[in-house]
C-alpha cells in the first residue's frame, strides 16, 4: 500500500477515535485584574517593537536545538528582532546551545538578576531564562508600571523552547500568542499532536495553533495532512489550525507571516509588559 493511502486510512481511523471522546473541550481562562497607566515617554527611534510570543512543542525529539536555531533564523524575514529563549533548560540542552552558538563561557543564569542575552546574528538574540526569572514575569499581580509606547510599525518575536513534560510549560502557554506544534506525516504522531493542542487550548483559549510538518514525506504530503488534520481539529476542538510550513532533508518552506497576527488575550498584558522590559531595556540603554 502506498504511503499516501496508508496516511489517508490512518487519518480516517484517527477521526473515529476522536469521536469516541465523551467530554467536549472546555476552555477556561482565569480573570486577572489589571490597571492601565499612560505609556512611558519613549520617543524617536528608540521605541521598542511590539512583542509577539510563540512556543514550540513537539510529540517527540524530532527538533533539536540546531533545528530551532535555524527556525528562529528563518523568522527574521518577518520580524525586526527575534529572541530564542530557553527556560530552565536541562544541562545537556544548555550545553548543546553553548556549543552550537559558540558562547564564550557557561554562565550561571540561575543566579543572574536579569535575562542575559547573546547576539547570535543580525537581529537575532539568544537567552537562558531561569525558572525564578520566568515565574517573576508571569506571576499574577496588578500592573504597577506604565505601558510601553510600542512602535506599532515594528514587531519582535520571542520564541520559547518548551518541553511538554516540564510543568513550567503551562505558564509559557498562558503567556504566548502562538503555539507551533511540530509533527510528522504519521497517524500516531498526529494523535499526540492533537492531545497536545487540546491541552494548549485549555490553558489559553486565545492562542493560535499551527503545525510544522517534518520528516519523511513532509514536502509531498503536507497538503493532504493539513487538510485532513485541520478538519479534525475544527470539528472536535472548534479552532482554526494554521500551517506554518514543512521541513524535509534540510529543505525548509515556511510562512513566517503567519506569526505576525497579534494575540487578543488582555489578561496577558502585565506579563508581556514585564517580558518586553526584560528583553528591550538592555538594548534601549545601549
Amino acid at each position: 500500500m502506498k504511503t499516501d493511502r496508508k496516511l489517508k486510512r490512518g487519518l480516517a481511523d484517527l477521526s473515529k477515535l476522536f469521536s469516541e471522546v465523551p467530554e467536549p473541550l472546555t476552555k477556561k481562562q482565569e480573570v486577572q485584574a489589571i490597571s492601565i497607566e499612560p505609556p512611558e515617554d519613549v520617543s524617536g527611534e528608540n521605541r521598542p517593537p511590539y512583542l509577539i510570543g510563540a512556543t514550540v512543542l513537539q510529540s517527540s525529539g524530532i527538533f533539536q536545538p540546531a533545528n530551532l536555531i535555524d527556525l528562529a533564523d528563518a523568522f527574521k524575514a518577518a520580524f525586526q528582532e527575534t529572541y530564542l529563549l530557553t527556560v530552565a533548560p536541562q544541562p545537556a540542552q544548555y550545553e548543546a546551545y553553548v556549543n552550537l552558538l559558540h558562547l564564550s563561557e557557561r554562565e550561571n543564569f540561575d543566579d543572574a538578576p536579569y535575562i542575559q542575552l547573546h547576539s547570535i546574528g543580525d537581529q537575532m538574540n539568544f537567552g537562558c531564562v531561569s525558572r525564578e526569572q520566568f515565574c517573576d514575569i508571569v506571576r499574577p499581580r496588578i500592573a504597577n508600571h506604565p505601558l510601553y509606547d510600542f512602535d506599532g510599525s515594528k514587531k519582535a518575536l520571542a520564541i520559547f523552547d518548551s518541553a511538554f513534560s516540564d510543568p513550567i510549560t503551562s505558564n509559557i502557554l498562558e503567556l504566548v500568542d502562538h503555539c507551533i506544534l511540530i509533527t510528522s506525516p504519521d497517524s500516531n504522531q498526529l494523535m499526540q499532536t492533537y492531545h497536545q493542542m487540546r491541552y494548549c487550548l485549555s490553558k489559553n483559549q486565545f492562542m493560535r495553533c499551527s503545525i510544522l510538518l517534518t520528516g519523511r514525506g513532509a514536502g509531498t504530503l503536507w497538503e493532504l495532512v493539513y487538510e485532513r488534520f485541520n478538519e479534525i481539529v475544527s470539528k472536535f476542538l472548534g479552532c482554526d489550525l494554521g500551517f506554518l510550513g514543512w521541513v524535509e532533508h534540510g529543505v525548509m518552506q515556511l510562512n513566517p507571516e503567519l506569526l505576525l497576527e497579534e494575540g487578543r488575550n488582555f489578561v496577558q498584558l502585565p506579563s508581556k509588559i514585564r517580558l518586553s522590559k526584560a528583553l528591550f531595556d538592555p538594548i534601549l540603554a545601549e
